[in-house]
């Protein structure tokens, strides 16, 4: 069923090409790509000695259809139907229109929560034992999530700092990427924001967030180059995706025995597990899976659980912690986005979502790719809506992390710095 399941998903993600129109961002073309990559590790593997269910292979497969469905019915819906005089801006001439004053004062924040959010950290480990420098830090903490993911409790104050500074990075990790593919001076003013970004990504200890950076880096590198008219942008593209995966496993392999968390494992089995071990794991839950959650969408909507809670209203605790599963000599706790989905909603309530949610990446990834995309949407794109789908194959981050209190925060923020500190050229133009 493996070789099955590889074969059908390179069918699929042929199809995805076509009906997006030859796009390697596509929607349905990243998801099932990602799917792909997951299922030619497991192949890739047969000392893992695992052979999946009739039933899983199906399933998934259907899943990743209805998506790609939903994503072209999305793509194809034109919202420019009628012509219409709208407002759009000129890539080339945007920029962070800031005094010294506010750039100070904005790096500034952006440097005290950093070194807050360190302490912090440093605070926390201190508490539950013996640390030496920032990579035992991590190593320590990461243990002790691994085992009560609650421990990580910031407070208000902390976590809206840490929206801010997010905000900040990504807002200007885009003008970093924006100046270099247009070969502009002037890059040293993005660095600081850019820096604090990353260093609060790994003071997270965990990996998705340096993936969130790669990610978005690669979208808004693909926004630039599209707007300078590049030509074999699909080439461009690829090269860098290729670019971002060696990098980022070169990353996620050193930070991984800094904090000692390769399980003893050598650079392949490292990679293998954590990139393929998603559909082994699923398939056990799906083979052994009982009813529908007591609880509507308390795997999903693990953000909203966690807000109502706060609002000390009577919802029970959600999470999307799972138990581990052992093969061979490998264990992995990760099982595919799919996984949530069916204990909330079932197997045909998860067909039908994911036929939504390919509704809903398609309208957005056609926003996005319009004549007069708004800066928000150009800035957040990978962030909120790449990185899930990047992801799509190991983890859910659509509705658990997108519909939660912090995006929420972050995204205010974006708002708030593009309308008072990115001063576009703004020209009436009529869109066909």
């Amino acid at each position: 069923m493996n070789w099955l399941l590889l074969l059908m998903l390179l069918v699929l993600i042929a199809i995805d090409y076509l009906i997006g129109n030859n796009d390697v961002l596509f929607p349905g073309f990243i998801a099932t790509g990602v799917f792909l990559v997951s299922a030619l590790f497991l192949v890739m593997n047969p000392a893992w000695n695992y052979e999946i269910s009739v039933e899983t292979t199906l399933f998934i497969v259907a899943a990743l259809t209805f998506f790609s469905l939903g994503a072209t019915i999305g793509i194809r819906f034109n919202i420019y139907l009628h012509k219409k005089k709208i407002k759009g801006f000129s890539i080339d001439s945007c920029s962070l229109d800031i005094t010294r004053k506010w750039s100070v004062l904005i790096n500034l924040i952006s440097i005290g929560t950093t070194l807050g959010y360190a302490y912090h950290q440093y605070v926390l480990a201190r508490s539950i034992g013996t640390v030496t420098g920032l990579f035992g830090i991590i190593l320590l903490l990461r243990t002790q999530v691994l085992i009560n993911p609650d421990i990580f409790q910031l407070g208000i104050i902390l976590n809206i700092a840490l929206a801010f500074t997010r905000a900040n990075g990504y807002i200007n990790l885009f003008f970093l990427i924006k100046k270099i593919v247009y070969k502009e001076k002037m890059i040293n003013k993005h660095l600081i924001p850019v820096v604090c970004l990353a260093l609060c990504a790994i003071l997270t200890t965990g990996r998705s967030s340096l993936i969130t950076i790669v990610v978005s880096s690669i979208f808004d590198i693909f926004f630039c180059l599209r707007a300078c008219r590049i030509q074999s942008i699909n080439k461009k593209i690829t090269k860098y995706i290729f670019i971002g995966i060696i990098g980022f496993f070169v990353v996620f392999r050193v930070l991984g025995i800094l904090t000692e968390k390769t399980g003893g494992l050598n650079l392949w089995d490292n990679i293998s597990v954590y990139a393929g071990s998603s559909i082994l794991c699923f398939d056990s839950y799906f083979i052994h899976r009982a009813g529908i959650n007591a609880n509507f969408g308390q795997n999903s909507f693990i953000g909203i659980y966690n807000i109502l809670n706060r609002l000390v209203l009577p919802f029970g605790q959600a999470s999307n912690n799972a138990e581990f599963v052992f093969w061979s000599k490998y264990s992995s706790n990760v099982y595919t986005s799919l996984k949530p989905y069916v204990a909330d909603f079932g197997v045909l309530g998860t067909l039908l979502l994911e036929l939504y949610l390919g509704i809903f990446f398609g309208t957005i990834w056609n926003k996005y790719k319009s004549k007069a995309p708004s800066l928000l949407l150009i800035i957040t794109y990978g962030r909120f809506f790449g990185f899930p789908l990047t992801m799509y194959s190991i983890s859910e981050n659509i509705l658990s992390q997108n519909l939660a209190l912090n995006a929420f925060a972050e995204m205010f923020f974006y708002a708030v710095i593009i309308h008072f500190f990115i001063k576009p050229i703004i020209n009436e133009k009529l869109i066909n």
